[in-house]
């Protein structure tokens, strides 16, 4: 429903900006009609100007509207908005013509990531690609894996010519100017550093995760809420894992917390047949058994559970019934295991959700 995302759109970024956040609208000007991921290869949407007006634009043009920060560009071809074929992300036509000219568009346009095929296997090297993103009219780019040869590949063609010096002082003032918004207003300290505001951001996060968390179906309404006395299980499946992310997720803190006796494994895309076999023989002598999973959207991973993960959750919630099983993000995943006790959703596996999750095992023996 078109006229749904706008609404939601514009209420989205009007709050966020009014709030002092500052949005993204992505990915221009639109990955919806794409049939290949542009994280491994150039999608492109063969519609009509008159159907991307009438569809894709449309909640691009409520953001920008609303007044947006940002917009990303997408790394697909629309033939018809650049008969060139290249993904807007280097389509000056697409950029600038359209998003500039038309739209009206005067915040920052920031890439995608530049470590996705869709862009990168244009090029032989990065530095020639951000040349190319820059010149396009891109003002902040996204992902290198040398960012400082790239900027002094970037020097180099100001010095040649091949960059003119005024398209590099346009996307740095832009650039500018969103940090001035970000940080000019900030609180700081007599010492000079940031005052961060430590009680009602949090517990406004806390109340959300809490209140998402979500009952999808009990079977045994005797389950919950769990004994903080009883010996507990919690075994955590994830299939991916980021370099950025702690080698325990809060889960297992959120759990020793709050039960004198747990035991909390985490099995992820690496656990070895010992392991699955070691936590089975754990579940299945479990008084109280959690079986928590990862089931999210996230980009260069696939999506869903491991094929071990989803015969180990099957294997166990077809052999006991008591089973609370957790889905720490998509709900739809809870369908394929209709053997467990109780199933329940989170939708998110932000720390504050898995924390929601533990704190509702313990409190709560109804619905949230």
């Amino acid at each position: 429903n078109i006229a749904r995302a706008v609404e939601l759109t514009r209420a989205y970024v009007v709050a966020a900006e009014t709030a002092g956040l500052r949005t993204t609208a992505k990915h221009f000007p639109g990955h919806g009609s794409t049939e290949k991921d542009s994280h491994d290869s150039l999608p492109s949407v063969p519609r009509t100007r008159a159907e991307l007006e009438a569809c894709e634009l449309v909640p691009f043009r409520a953001a920008i509207d609303a007044g947006c920060s940002m917009v990303m560009t997408a790394h697909v071809s629309y033939p018809t908005l650049d008969p060139s074929g290249a993904p807007a992300t280097l389509s000056p036509m697409i950029l600038q013509q359209l998003l500039r000219d038309e739209m009206g568009f005067g915040g920052v346009i920031c890439s995608d990531s530049l470590l996705m095929a869709g862009a990168r296997d244009l090029f032989a090297r990065e530095e020639e690609m951000a040349l190319a993103v820059l010149n396009a009219g891109v003002d902040m780019l996204l992902d290198f894996i040398e960012p400082a040869r790239v900027i002094d590949y970037l020097c180099d063609c100001v010095e040649v010519g091949k960059l003119d010096v005024q398209r590099v002082e346009e996307a740095a003032w832009r650039v500018r100017a969103l940090k001035e918004r970000v940080f000019g207003n900030v609180r700081k300290d007599g010492n000079g550093r940031v005052m961060h505001n430590s009680v009602s951001r949090p517990s406004l996060a806390e109340r959300v995760a809490a209140g998402a968390v979500d009952v999808v179906d009990r079977r045994d309404s005797g389950l919950l809420p769990f004994h903080p006395d009883v010996p507990l299980v919690a075994i955590l499946l994830k299939p991916f894992e980021t370099p950025i992310e702690p080698p325990e997720q809060p889960l297992g803190a959120a759990i020793r917390e709050r039960f004198r006796n747990a035991k909390y494994v985490q099995l992820g895309p690496n656990a070895d047949a010992d392991s699955y076999q070691a936590t089975y023989d754990l579940a299945r002598g479990a008084r109280q058994l959690l079986i928590a999973v990862i089931v999210r959207p996230a980009a260069w991973y696939a999506f869903g559970l491991r094929k071990e993960q989803v015969e180990f959750v099957r294997q166990l919630t077809g052999e006991r019934h008591d089973v609370v099983l957790a889905s720490l993000g998509v709900k739809f995943v809870l369908e394929d295991y209709p053997g467990a006790g109780v199933r329940i959703c989170t939708y998110s596996d932000v720390p504050v959700s898995q924390q929601a999750l533990a704190e509702f095992l313990v409190k709560s023996g109804g619905t949230p």
